[in-house]
């Protein structure tokens, strides 16, 4: 397969892309390698010929070759660039032989918007939205004839909503202007939201009442099963494409099935954010009191006193105001004016009700720093001038602030963003941003120098809660000016959810094609929604938990001579002969590479999995300095059979892998006594005792 790298989509898109050199260099050289990733996987799994430079740009009535269009997973990081990755992608694609490029985006027309906008650099194609106009139409609607003429040679481009009317409306569309006759590109963006199907644990429960078919929007993006709309979805509409999943909290769609069709099995690829990304990892490096900036602790019980007194402005509040009043006049000294104004986010709840409180009490804040400012009264103003100038080097003195904040905060703009509020259209100087689902996910939010995060759940979602990161992103001209007020057990939760970030992507990124992926829980946690998974097939290793196979092959025919395999690579190990009764400590690949050596039967009762434990393994390999245990001794059983429910090590022998903390690997040999007595030959039986420090890891066991 032979790419174009320098397209003239590709070149005219880079050149209007508003990003630096630098950064477009490093942009382009992601995409070439998803894009080779991307033709690949269309080559050998939909049709030969198709897309590439020498590609037709044509499409043929055959089915995929491999009986199904392929998945990739394109795992970005919150507000790293995701839809820059989109675009130039997108134009890659364009020129390399893609003619439809949709793109599938949260059911928010503010989402829809800003992705439309930013798609319009792209150079040479056709772009669209779902988008309605005044007449109730769609924008497509009034340029048939020209979509039909142009998409051919310059292709189309389509941002959709998640919404079974804009899908509707997209399939008759599609259909109308002759789309399937050409290779396809499908972008879901937020790829874990409302995409997968919300019926899935329901159905795989076997009750009578579950849901008869998928859920409606999974319907209409991946597959379509009610009999009155079959074949009724954008994968089958558009029967030759390439289906690039996008999202910066992937666990939903990790723990699939492998035989699901949101399962990434074409491709796995990791977008590495840029120079100046502020991650979990800037923010949220050290939680330890007292607060380091640019966190600022906030006493744990606020919330609850905001709903007590709700006419009373709380104290982490007053302070996150203050902070934020001070910042936008030291912003505006170094700066001048961002172009849609300096932002405050304040995310406490989903409920509109909490919304309106917070609301009023920032305004009667506002109200207060100015009437203060007329009497003279700086002390609070100064307690956060004091604050920034801890990562403000030669900080302007807040008397030369005063006009700036008196000035401009009467005139601030308020937003409560919610199902019943606001659309965020900003003023040009202090933006106060009240909200709650809304924010949490897709929706960038420039020059937002403070955050104030309360929110909680009886639950948390780990995907769900990560994306209410806003603060994350290309921070570095802002970020001495920032601060996050928090409570403190917030922002450990937000440390677990940066450790888990960094440990699936360090194991992705080093074996991309794993069937078994690991999600580390943090704690009081689940992965993502129960609803859209099998719970079947979802199981957990946990830290302590000592696995073993119940049932282990014990004839001749069955272990073969994985025994004496088992022998060499202990020998290796141990540097000679292998010695019993001790702990050796190794490097844990060499753990890792005999756990698929011990032959055992089909067992469905057992948490033995090999590719699982060595997932996890390789995923926690960080937190122990790559380092191992292996125990080797003997063992006997007075048991009829060869059937250990119970495992075969002892009591003290856990407890004391357990206190080395370090994975541990026993490796027992049945004695030739047992051996004789159950006619069996003499096998080895593992267990993997996995260290307490180690975390909830969930992953999907489906074969």
């Amino acid at each position: 397969m032979v790419m174009k790298t320098d397209g003239p989509c590709l070149t005219g898109t880079l050149e209007f892309l508003p990003l630096a050199e630098d950064a477009r260099d490093a942009l382009r050289g992601q995409t070439i390698g998803f894009m080779e990733n991307i033709l690949r996987t269309y080559a050998r799994d939909v049709a030969a010929g198709e897309v590439g430079a020498t590609g037709s740009t044509v499409t043929t009535d055959s089915p995929p070759v491999s009986g199904s269009c392929p998945t990739g997973l394109l795992y970005g990081r919150i507000q790293s660039g995701k839809t820059a990755a989109m675009i130039v992608t997108s134009a890659l694609a364009v020129d390399n032989g893609f003619r439809v490029i949709v793109v599938v985006t949260s059911d928010s027309l503010e989402l829809v918007e800003q992705t439309r906008n930013r798609f319009e650099v792209i150079d040479g194609p056709l772009v669209y939205s779902s988008r309605q106009n005044g007449a109730g139409e769609y924008d497509w609607n009034a340029n048939i004839e020209t979509i039909r003429r142009e998409m051919p040679r310059r292709g189309l481009v389509l941002i959709v909503a998640k919404n079974v009317n804009h899908q509707t409306a997209l399939a008759e569309f599609l259909r109308d202007v002759g789309a399937n006759r050409h290779p396809s590109l499908i972008l879901d963006d937020e790829a874990d939201q409302a995409t997968p199907d919300t019926t899935t644990r329901a159905r795989s429960s076997g009750r009578t009442n579950a849901p008869r078919f998928g859920s409606a929007i999974f319907r209409r993006i991946v597959h379509n099963d009610r009999p009155d709309e079959i074949g009724d979805s954008l994968r089958e509409i558009l029967h030759h494409n390439v289906f690039l999943q996008v999202t910066a909290t992937p666990y939903a769609l990790l723990l699939q099935n492998l035989d699901s069709a949101l399962r990434a099995k074409g491709f796995t690829s990791l977008l590495e954010p840029g120079q100046g990304y502020a991650g979990g990892e800037t923010f949220f490096a050290s939680i330890e009191d007292p607060s380091e900036p640019p966190l600022v602790f906030v006493d744990e019980s606020e919330a609850q006193r905001i709903q007590l007194t709700p006419h009373e402005v709380p104290g982490g509040l007053r302070s996150a105001v203050h902070s934020f009043l001070v910042a936008g006049a030291l912003y505006f000294r170094s700066h001048g004016v961002p172009k849609d104004g300096f932002k405050f986010l304040c995310h406490t709840s989903q409920r509109t009700i909490d919304h309106d409180t917070l609301w009023n009490l920032i305004a009667r804040c506002v109200n207060d720093v100015i009437a203060n400012i007329d009497a003279g009264r700086l002390t609070e103003l100064q307690a956060a001038h004091d604050e920034l100038a801890r990562t403000v080097p030669n900080i302007t003195p807040l008397s030369d602030l005063l006009e700036f904040i008196h000035r401009r905060a009467p005139n601030r703009t308020m937003l409560k963003v919610n199902s019943a509020g606001d659309v965020l259209r900003y003023g040009r100087f202090y933006n106060f941003v009240v909200g709650g689902n809304i924010l949490g996910r897709g929706l960038t939010i420039d020059d937002l120098l403070t955050t104030y995060y309360f929110r909680r759940a009886q639950r948390t979602q780990m995907d769900t809660a990560l994306q209410h990161a806003r603060m994350y992103g290309y921070r570095s001209k802002i970020l001495p000016l920032m601060r996050v007020f928090i409570p403190r057990t917030l922002a450990a939760r937000f440390r677990q959810f940066q450790e888990a970030e960094e440990q699936l992507r360090a194991l992705l990124g080093s074996h991309p094609g794993s069937t078994r992926v690991p999600i580390k829980l943090a704690a009081g946690t689940a992965a993502t929604r129960v609803g859209v998974l099998d719970r079947n097939e979802i199981l957990a290793y946990r830290p302590g938990q000592q696995v073993y196979p119940v049932e282990p092959a014990w004839h001749s025919n069955a272990v073969g001579n994985s025994s004496r395999h088992i022998e060499r690579l202990l020998e290796r190990a141990f540097g000679g002969p292998v010695r019993y009764d001790e702990f050796l400590e190794v490097p844990i690949e060499s753990i890792i590479e005999l756990l698929h050596e011990f032959r055992v039967l089909d067992d469905e009762d057992s948490e033995w999995d090999p590719d699982a434990i060595g997932a996890v393994l390789r995923a926690t390999k960080a937190m122990y300095g790559e380092r191992a245990l292996i125990f080797c001794r003997e063992f006997t059983s007075r048991r009829e059979e060869p059937v250990f429910p119970t495992g075969t090590i002892g009591g003290p022998e856990q407890n004391e892998a357990r206190a080395r903390r370090l994975p541990t690997l026993f490796a027992l040999k049945l004695d030739a006594g047992a051996a004789a007595r159950w006619g069996a030959v003499q096998f080895w039986h593992p267990t993997v005792v996995f260290p307490p420090n180690m975390g909830v890891h969930v992953f999907n066991a489906s074969e």
